[in-house]
């Protein structure tokens, strides 16, 4: 009748929740969590059946007691709900349901149960499900039982910035005691902002202690212990603070690695940190400039999939998710334009890489011009365009100067190009032929993450050449479509058409030659021919002394680093199995160059001529400059990328050798399962900072990835208006009250003070709820508010996120505000500022006195 944490994985979300499920696939990858027994919801579907018995008299619950370990029944106990829609990424069902601590013996246990149980049919849990439309089967209550450890400390972490959207921070709230003060409002705990910088240690960015620690400290019999209000004093140092937050950042990576946002509760017994429960962050918004937010956004894959049209790997993603920003925003910084602190310019959504071409958009348009019709066709897709503002003539004059700084600056690296790309290839064949077979783990940590540390700081050259290839082509095609309207990208690929070769149409003239070296060899070319031919082999059959083996020996030479999904690491280059080019050169073999070349002259010459006779003279004169640059700059991005993707080769190599080492050990099923780690979690088991639990965390992420494999995404991912809004300090002050964000919006309304959730009753439609704190019992009346204020709380209590998923603007951590403000006040909250303004006459005279009473004055 219970599982343990291996049957309630095997079992699955399904019949044991959201909670209970995550508990167990943390216990199977070697996290820190206590032990637990589950009860499916499969027997409260039985209970309801039998009519909702009292499960003391209920038959079928006698030997729920005894499938409890043997000391159990002697230890307090926590009695958790993880009904089958809660905790998931759509409803977080926080605190709706009952949860039950300090449980001892049986009866109490069997009592605790039925709790949980009918907490299902309670009006918070009625109000929130009607309001997400969330069926009943969804609402079947299977439970944790966990024994209740004795924590010295506990609180909450978002591995994220729930306030901002902010995916490179994470905030932690710590009390002392057990945290169920804290995740329901009533205390003011101390608060921690820590930084996650790109593959950088992660640092401590602010810290407050909370100022009305009115928790009390909750030994495991149920008992209360003295806090240590009267003189404060840190929860967490700044060394137990790390090793927390590196402990969440781990756990929010093992659950999902493409969207690792979660919201984690943790206690501390003796300096061990125990996880008892994780659940995705829900309704999580996006970092993007005040421009944007009236718009909402979009996500897009209409260029990404190009280069990776499948569900990515964890190492691919890890590998490639600050590179493809750092590339995207070398224009800004070479131009000096701002960027938007903690915006992201690529995701996963269901393991498939998107970009965020709303973002994207604002910025080309912002920092240089760039109109979003010709960016959104440069770019791809089918995404709409996003509404801009006509620019002023400062900021044009702005815009320009930026322009001026990139193109000073890109100058230098466009004359270096090949000497930057030689220096790219040479080193990575350095770490191709390194042997790596004697490193010891620790000697192989240290040298993937120079490797890493060089690829994304020592290559800015080759990044910004990859990603900066757009600017002369949107000037060409504005120029075109101002004479030649709806005919500028028929004109542009003529005019591009008869110019040096770029480095990938270089790379397949070379194929062609070798076709044509064939052609002339009968041995060659009935080889070539042959279905059943070797390969793999080839060296053997056509020596390098032999013309053939010494022309495609020096093609490996030149590009055996490239692949077919060349940005998958799974796949093997070309050098490994050269395969692909045998055939692409069999394919060549009927192939007439010069009849290639006398078309792209003849294209050529046609769009000159046209564009002759549509611009005006001083345009003609320097078009074929412009065309010439385009065209260098086109190329570059190719070489760039040559030289970028070169690097993959000899990590690919060093990532198999680790696998087969792993293999042999027994910590992973197969040599492959080692693409289905990050590369932090490779250091991390190289260093032997972990070891457990890491073949199910492989496991299940084959299986997740098969899945999205065959479940197709849309081309464009929408979202709504999103408002990023920085944490700050509570204070009221006059008729300006400063409190904390916690929910997005505006509204205005009047005041209705509700010190209990009884007196709910005499809430309007439409008003402000006031409120000293909130759990569940207050959910109901959120449906009705207009707005929220609480006096205290935080980001992570259970009020701020379902306010946050009902899309009520809510603002809390107030200190005073009850005694401040009156019923029938006016007021208008803001829910990205975190203001509440009073508006009514009335208020003129009560902010005189206000500001002399109220706690911050």
């Amino acid at each position: 009748m219970l599982l343990d944490w291996t049957q309630t994985r095997a079992s699955g979300v399904a019949d044991t929740g959201g909670k209970a499920f995550n508990l167990a696939r943390m216990a199977a990858y070697g996290f820190a969590v206590p032990d637990g027994r589950v009860l499916p919801a499969s027997h409260y579907r039985s209970w309801l059946s039998a009519g909702k018995p009292a499960l003391a008299d209920w038959p079928a619950a006698a030997t729920l007691a005894a499938s409890l370990p043997d000391d159990w029944l002697t230890r307090p106990l926590a009695v958790r709900s993880s009904a089958l829609a809660e905790d998931g990424e759509q409803a977080s069902f926080a605190g709706i349901h009952q949860t039950v601590l300090g449980v001892l013996g049986k009866e109490a246990l069997l009592a605790a149960i039925e709790t949980v149980y009918h907490s299902v049919d309670s009006p918070q849990a009625q109000a929130y499900r009607q309001k997400l439309h969330i069926g009943a089967e969804a609402a079947a209550m299977a439970l944790v039982i966990m024994p209740l450890l004795d924590a010295d400390c506990a609180g909450v972490a978002f591995s994220c910035n729930p306030a901002t959207g902010r995916r490179d921070q994470m905030l932690i709230q710590a009390t002392f005691g057990l945290g169920e003060t804290l995740v329901s409002g009533q205390c003011d705990p101390d608060e921690a902002l820590l930084d996650m910088p790109q593959w950088q240690p992660m640092r401590v960015a602010s810290y407050r202690i909370g100022q009305k620690q009115r928790s009390s400290r909750m030994n495991a019999a149920g008992g209360l212990r003295q806090n240590h209000a009267a003189n404060p004093e840190r929860v967490l140092d700044d060394g137990a603070l790390l090793q927390l937050a590196s402990l969440c950042r781990d756990v929010a990576e093992a659950l999902d690695d493409t969207r690792p946002c979660f919201d984690i509760e943790w206690l501390r017994q003796g300096g061990q940190f125990w996880i008892v429960q994780a659940r995705p962050v829900t309704r999580l918004g996006e970092v993007i400039p005040p421009a944007l937010a009236s718009q909402g956004g979009f996500w897009s894959n209409g260029n990404s999939r190009d280069v990776a049209p499948y569900v990515m790997s964890p190492m691919d993603w890890s590998l490639c998710r600050w590179l493809i920003d750092n590339m995207l925003t070398r224009y800004l910084d070479y131009s000096g334009s701002p960027m938007l602190a903690g915006s992201e310019r690529a995701r996963l959504f269901h393991g498939r890489l998107y970009l965020h071409l709303s973002l994207m958009q604002w910025e080309c348009h912002d920092s240089m011009g760039v109109d979003t019709a010709i960016f959104n066709q440069l770019a791809g897709g089918y995404q709409p365009e996003i509404s801009v503002a006509p620019l002023t003539l400062a900021q044009k004059l702005k815009q320009g100067w930026r322009i001026i700084k990139l193109l000073t600056r890109t100058a230098s690296l466009r004359a270096r190009a090949d000497s930057l790309y030689r220096q790219a290839l040479a080193r990575a064949t350095v770490w191709r032929q390194q042997d790596l077979s004697a490193l010891s783990d620790t000697q192989l940590a240290a040298l993937l993450q120079q490797r890493q540390a060089t690829l994304l700081h020592g290559e800015e050259g080759l990044q910004a050449l990859q990603a900066g290839a757009g600017g002369n082509l949107s000037f060409l095609l504005k120029l075109l479509a101002r004479h030649a309207p709806g005919q500028e990208y028929g004109l542009a690929n003529g005019l591009l058409a008869d110019n040096p070769l770029s480095f990938t149409a270089t790379q397949n003239m070379r194929l062609l030659a070798l076709a044509n070296q064939a052609r002339s060899d009968s041995a060659v070319l009935q080889w070539l021919r042959d279905p059943a031919r070797d390969s793999q082999n080839w060296a053997q059959r056509w020596p390098q002394h032999t013309p053939f083996g010494t022309a495609f020996a020096a093609y490996l030479d030149d590009y055996g680093h490239r692949a077919v999904y060349e940005s998958d690491t799974r796949q093997p280059r070309w050098r490994e199995m050269p395969g692909y080019l045998f055939d692409a050169i069999a394919g060549l073999l009927a192939v007439d160059g010069q009849a290639l070349a006398h078309r792209r002259q003849s294209q050529s010459a046609s769009a000159f001529a046209k564009a002759g006779r549509v611009l005006p003279l001083y345009w003609r004169l320097m078009l074929r400059s412009l065309v010439q640059k385009c065209a260098r700059d086109l190329g570059q991005r190719e070489l760039a990328r040559s030289g970028i993707f070169s690097y993959l080769e000899p990590s690919r190599l060093a990532l198999l050798q680790i696998g087969r080492r792993w293999q042999a050990s027994g910590l992973l099923a197969e040599r492959d399962d080692v693409f289905y780690l990050s590369f932090r979690e490779v250091v991390q088991i190289l260093r032997g900072e972990r070891a457990q639990g890491i073949a199910a965390m492989v496991a299940d992420r084959r299986q997740q990835r098969a899945a999205w494999e065959d479940d197709p995404m849309p081309d464009v991912v929408h979202y709504g208006a999103s408002h990023a809004a920085m944490p700050v300090l509570a204070a009221v002050s006059g008729k300006v009250l400063q409190g904390l964000p916690v929910a997005s919006g505006t509204v205005r309304g009047r005041v209705r003070r509700v010190l209990l959730p009884d007196e709910g009753v005499h809430l309007q439609n439409g008003e402000i709820l006031l409120a000293p704190s909130t759990d569940p019992a207050w959910t109901p009346l959120f449906l009705r508010a207009g707005g929220l204020i609480m006096e205290t709380g935080g980001y992570l209590s259970h009020g701020a996120i379902v306010a946050r998923e009902f899309g009520i603007p809510a603002v809390v951590n107030l200190p005073g505000v009850l005694a401040l403000l009156q019923d029938g006040e006016e007021v208008e909250v803001c829910g990205e500022s975190g203001q509440v303004r009073r508006l009514s006459a009335a208020a003129d005279q009560a902010a005189v006195s206000g500001s002399r009473d109220t706690v911050c004055g």
